[in-house]
């Protein structure tokens, strides 16, 4: 007769305690977790969500998967901070201020002009990222307060009008329930209203711009 498994870690739920959702037949220790190797008793994302909510209380995210036949619930430490520098982040970032002043050169007139006017142009930059940034940094502060892991905004350069096609955060986690759900996507529209509405009274208090002299295109 087959001994059940015991838990890889004081730390982690044991493998019996799954049963009603996964029967578990063989465990795996990995460095930053474990890997549950079982039998599926419902659907697979029915499981996964039950399951999610019983691991994250031991400090721990999990997924589902079918490997060599095999069904695996992957149990990886969770981590709600920032470790070391985010340099994707910081080089879509700084590659977005790039495309937004060039489409900003274009809004003022100075499309096609040298390359210093290119700086001329970082009122609208300013405008646009920081619309964008504390739209997204709100969803990821919403994620933080409910203690759900997700990435710091992934800004997306392109040469279009605008320079950009916005930002993204990535949630590496399953979210706890309903009202979680509710303040994560509520958050960033929220948080963009604000700053919208702000940068559109910056903008109406200053005075026009006359692009009557520049060279290049001027959009209307």
């Amino acid at each position: 007769m087959m001994s059940a498994p015991t838990s890889p870690s004081a730390d982690l739920p044991e493998p019996g305690s799954l049963g009603e959702s996964f029967d578990v037949y063989e465990v795996e220790v990995t460095d930053d977790g474990a890997r549950y190797y079982g039998e599926l008793d419902g659907a697979r994302e029915a499981v996964e969500q039950r399951l999610a909510r019983r691991f994250r209380d031991h400090g721990y995210r999990v997924r589902l998967a079918r490997e060599t036949g095999e069904h695996v619930l992957v149990a990886t430490e969770r981590s709600t901070g920032v470790e070391g520098v985010p340099w994707t982040n910081v080089a879509l970032f700084v590659a977005t201020v790039a495309t937004t002043l060039f489409a900003g050169t274009g809004w003022y007139g100075y499309l096609g002009a040298a390359p210093g006017r290119l700086l001329s142009a970082w009122p609208f930059a300013a405008a646009v990222l920081s619309v964008l940034a504390i739209h997204e940094f709100g969803h990821y502060l919403a994620s933080r307060y409910h203690g759900v892991e997700a990435s710091l905004p992934y800004f997306i350069p392109v040469p279009t009008a605008l320079g950009t096609l916005g930002a993204v955060i990535r949630m590496r986690d399953h979210i706890p329930d309903r009202e979680a759900l509710f303040d994560i996507g509520v958050a960033g529209p929220l948080a963009g209203l604000v700053a919208t509405v702000a940068v559109t009274a910056v903008g109406v208090s200053l005075p026009p711009i006359d692009v009557s002299g520049a060279g290049g295109l001027a959009y209307a």
